[in-house]
């Protein structure tokens, strides 16, 4: 297991910022910051999509699929193309800037009840090509899965992909989230875990989970430490779970800093981390085509990395002369 002093080092905190990774789990909204005036006009949403982006990418990331939840600008009378276009156009240009990609998932209010999470879908009307699928969240003991069925139909019908923030307080809501909505991919999902056979069904098809373990402690406050985080048995378990930062403009942690907590929490080893990274683009929602080659990309290059970020170990010492004696170590767990 590495350690907290060789996973905090300098050089190793470098290289997991200029490492490629994806994240799955981001809130836009996030980097307007929390006191900083709400945007109104398309120029506003222009500069939140283009600081959104270049910040993901100053933490190496290539690929971020943000969530946004048009509820929060549309009741401020805020209209619909404003939003939509000033929020695009921001995303666009700072992909041509920085080489990273952006896609968008209109993220609806899971407690909100049926008729407004379909309204809150219906408001978006994509022209720019970045909208790949729906998503909900909010109070997480108020989640109705019944009441948002409308809305995920309609956007299967429009061909976009599904998931839902769950399994944050229970199993239960993982497992009805894929049955009743079906979702591919699973946000926070850290419960997942107290259902073996339900982990094992997700494990085996491919649901996507996107990990937050510093949102879990400081945001829902799940879990006392990052360490108590149940990535690691999730990861055992072979599930495709990935990292994502939630709200890292409010927690101060992006997603090269996220990954480094990880490691420094004993959560996964160097290893671990590369198959993190791998499953992010394995749950994205790129085109087939351009998901391969991202894999590419993305595996080759920690795998070259993998000798950096491992810690050397030091060769045991040889016993010599008669008296030297073979020993046999039982592994505990």
């Amino acid at each position: 297991m590495v350690t907290t002093e060789s996973a905090t080092r300098p050089a190793v905190a470098h290289l997991l910022r200029t490492l490629p990774k994806v994240e799955l789990h981001r809130h836009i909204e996030d980097a307007a910051g929390e006191h900083r005036n709400a945007p109104v006009t398309a120029a506003d949403y222009h500069a939140l999509g283009y600081q959104a982006l270049r910040a993901s990418a100053a933490a190496g990331v290539v690929h971020t699929e943000f969530f946004l939840s048009p509820r929060l600008h549309l009741r401020r009378g805020v209209r619909p193309a404003v939003l939509w276009d000033g929020l695009t156009g921001g995303l666009r240009d700072a992909e041509a800037d920085t080489g990273a990609r952006a896609r968008i998932i209109v993220n609806v209010d899971r407690s909100a009840g049926s008729a407004a999470a379909l309204d809150e879908l219906e408001q978006i009307r994509d022209r720019s090509g970045l909208l790949v699928g729906v998503g909900g969240d909010g109070p997480a003991r108020e989640i109705d899965v019944a009441s948002l069925v409308p809305a995920f139909r309609r956007a299967a019908a429009r061909g976009l992909r599904r998931t839902l923030h769950a399994g944050e307080l229970d199993s239960r809501s993982v497992a009805d989230a894929v049955r009743y909505l079906g979702c591919e991919r699973i946000d926070h999902g850290s419960l997942v875990v107290d259902d073996t056979r339900l982990m094992r069904q997700a494990a085996d098809m491919g649901i996507g989970f996107t990990a937050c373990p510093t949102s879990s402690v400081a945001v829902s406050k799940v879990f006392g430490s990052v360490g108590g985080h149940t990535l690691r048995t999730m990861l055992r378990a072979g599930m495709r779970v990935t990292l994502g930062t939630d709200r890292p403009a409010r927690l101060g942690v992006d997603l090269a800093d996220e990954y480094g907590a990880v490691l420094a929490a004993g959560l996964a080893d160097p290893a671990g981390l590369r198959t993190l990274a791998v499953n992010g683009v394995d749950a994205c929602w790129l085109p087939d085509r351009e998901r391969s080659a991202l894999r590419r990309r993305v595996a080759e290059a920690w795998d070259a990395a993998l000798p950096q970020l491992t810690p050397a170990t030091p060769a045991p010492r040889r016993r010599r002369g008669p008296k030297a004696r073979s020993r046999v170590l039982t592994a505990r767990g």
